[in-house]
């Protein structure tokens, strides 16, 4: 199927739809933001947070547009040895909510900057501040505004790809400056649950359409229907889950501030290891609801030119 067949006719509905959602999610950050007192209320949500949505929060922080299209392009292109990322962070998840959490929440810092100034000294937290902001600027937001200005473009192809992108950094500013944490926390939350309900309907069609499990197997690539792939492939050598994927997993579910601000706002210790328990439990069906859709689509769109076009 060529990328030029693939065409969206927005209705009146459809239009609808997403300017309320747009204006529910500013709505929401507005409303919140309007007890934001303090920095503590502000970047921490006033420490107030259950583990249900500290579980979404950390969760929909890692399925950004750009994983969510590149899980499927994976599974398309390689087959399921991608999941490693995903239950190799269910036990990196459970390591830090037994061993690391309670050091953080007990310290009683706003940022994980904050905690490496008070474990070492200020040169630790100028360094580390800088390179969140590097990373944060040009890997994880500028991939998933990226992701997303994309997809927005199947439904505006008259819109530059630049004003996409603007649209969506100016928009999502606007609902984090007015709502703080708890405002991301909850709009987090709505969205990961959007996301998974997304991704199950997607995954229970295709397989409808396939009509069997054993047709999902053979969709699959030569070899892709393993997590533990030969020690020269080219993707992700089964010796790569221990001597990369872990290591990554440590730095972004124990280290990243994104990720580690979410928790620091657990009403105690206890909401903080069960949020970030429910978040490994959300991280096992991806591998059903993002990434066998993926492979699915080898047997569905045969010969993309591109394998995250399986999304689209």
């Amino acid at each position: 199927m060529e990328e030029a067949n693939i065409q969206f006719e927005l209705t009146g509905l459809d239009l609808g739809i997403l300017i309320a959602y747009v204006i529910g999610v500013l709505a929401i950050g507005f409303w919140i933001g309007r007890k934001k007192e303090d920095q503590e209320s502000f970047f921490l949500g006033g420490r107030g947070s259950n583990w249900f949505l500290i579980g979404f929060a950390l969760m929909a922080a890692n399925l950004s547009g750009t994983s969510y299209v590149g899980l499927a392009g994976a599974g398309y292109d390689d087959g399921i040895s991608v999941w490693n990322y995903e239950w190799m962070a269910t036990l990196v998840l459970c390591f830090f909510a037994v061993f690391i959490l309670p050091y953080y929440l007990h310290s009683k810092v706003s940022t994980m900057p904050e905690f490496l100034e008070k474990r070492y000294d200020g040169r630790s937290r100028v360094l580390f501040s800088a390179f969140t902001i590097f990373t944060a600027m040009f890997i994880d937001s500028a991939g998933a505004m990226y992701a997303g200005a994309i997809t927005l473009q199947l439904l505006f192809p008259d819109i530059a790809l630049f004003w996409l992108i603007v649209t969506i950094a100016v928009l999502g500013g606007i609902y984090v400056l007015l709502g703080g944490l708890s405002a991301v926390m909850v709009t987090d939350t709505i969205q990961g649950i959007l996301l998974l309900t997304a991704g199950g309907v997607i995954f229970f069609v295709g397989m409808a359409q396939l009509g069997s499990w054993q047709a999902i197997v053979d969709a699959a690539p030569p070899d892709g229907f393993t997590v533990f792939k030969p020690a020269d492939d080219d993707f992700l050598p089964w010796p790569g889950i221990f001597s990369g994927v872990l290591w990554l997993g440590i730095y972004y579910w124990i280290t990243n501030h994104v990720v580690v601000q979410k928790v620091l706002s657990a009403r105690n210790v206890n909401h903080g290891r069960w949020g970030a328990l429910f978040c490994g439990l959300l991280q096992l069906p991806l591998l059903f609801l993002l990434i066998l859709p993926g492979t699915m689509g080898r047997s569905l769109y045969p010969d993309l030119p591109d394998p995250d076009m399986v999304w689209r």
